[in-house]
């Protein structure tokens, strides 16, 4: 009998050691194909991160996370040349008053900005047309995220699929199902889930730092027409079923929601008013048998 026990207990501990060896080696398998994903999209920015990088040059600290050789080769091109056009302007602008100098210089930051954001809606716009379901480009410099946005028929299948279609159980970043595509709902729901190795909307989590909101205040989305640029205003942790994510609020509905907010909020941040646009991002706490949400929500000022 005693040999019996020890023999099944044996059994036992093999099967455990095999369940997590399986778990280990599954979980470096999603998070390399993850990272090649990653890479792929990365390669596909390629064609516009000439104009795209030339104008972050007037973003001090801004790095995206870009680190292929091609790219660094690309930039590097881009700084001697934007060195030799700034020698050139100094030389030719000594003899003018100074005031005209700071126009000519404003010109030229606001150009470029002009140039990087037609570069980003037209590599949207590109990626739609292989994958129809992409309606945005999500950019957060302050934590280096740069994700594709998607949106599909329900809330459930970009939770274990990629942008392309492709099944995986990161997801992917995506819009409420009842939203419009456009952005233009009172309230814009967009999911993704929190990977602890990094991916997804892990970096979130940066923002319960009060100081780190403060100076890092700005999100941007790229549609396929327009950049929006949304400030934040409040950061919570919120039940799963709390009303933080209806499309719409109307009257007491929104008075209620905002008490939530006040509630909740981590900071204080200036309030929405009925007539603004908000961006709300959701993801998971990774607290154990916690249902909690880290909500993310700033509003619309560009």
């Amino acid at each position: 009998m005693k040999r019996k026990i020890i023999s099944l207990l044996q059994i036992v501990l093999v099967l455990v050691v095999a369940y997590s060896l399986f778990k280990t080696y599954a979980y470096y398998r999603d998070n390399q194909a993850y990272n090649a994903l990653e890479q792929d999209y990365k390669n596909q920015l390629l064609e516009y991160a000439p104009n795209i990088q030339e104008a972050d040059e007037y973003k001090p600290g801004l790095d995206r996370g870009q680190n292929n050789d091609a790219l660094i080769a690309s930039e590097e091109e881009i700084h001697a040349s934007k060195d030799k056009a700034i020698q050139a302007s100094k030389e030719k602008d000594i003899q003018k008053p100074e005031d005209e100098i700071h126009i000519s210089d404003d010109k030229e930051i606001q150009a470029s900005a002009d140039k990087e954001i037609q570069a980003s809606l037209e590599f949207i716009n590109n990626l739609k047309k292989s994958y129809p379901q992409v309606q945005a480009r999500l950019i957060i410099d302050s934590l280096d995220m740069d994700y594709p946005i998607v949106q599909g028929q329900d809330n459930s299948y970009y939770l274990d699929h990629n942008y392309k279609g492709e099944y995986h159980p990161f997801g992917a970043v995506f819009i409420d199902s009842r939203n419009t595509p456009d952005f233009e709902n009172q309230n814009t729901i967009v999911y993704g889930h929190n990977v602890k190795t990094g991916h997804v909307f892990h970096s979130l989590k940066e923002y319960r730092d009060e100081d780190f909101v403060r100076d890092n205040p700005y999100i941007i989305v790229d549609t396929t027409s327009q950049r929006l640029t949304y400030k934040i205003f409040a950061v919570y942790v919120a039940d799963a079923y709390d009303d933080y994510r209806s499309i719409a609020y109307k009257d007491q509905e929104f008075d209620d929601f905002l008490m939530l907010i006040k509630d909740k909020n981590l900071f204080k941040g200036q309030s929405p008013s009925p007539n603004d646009k908000i961006l709300t991002l959701s993801t998971c706490t990774n607290m154990e048998d916690v249902d909690d949400r880290l909500v993310v929500q700033a509003v619309l000022v560009k």
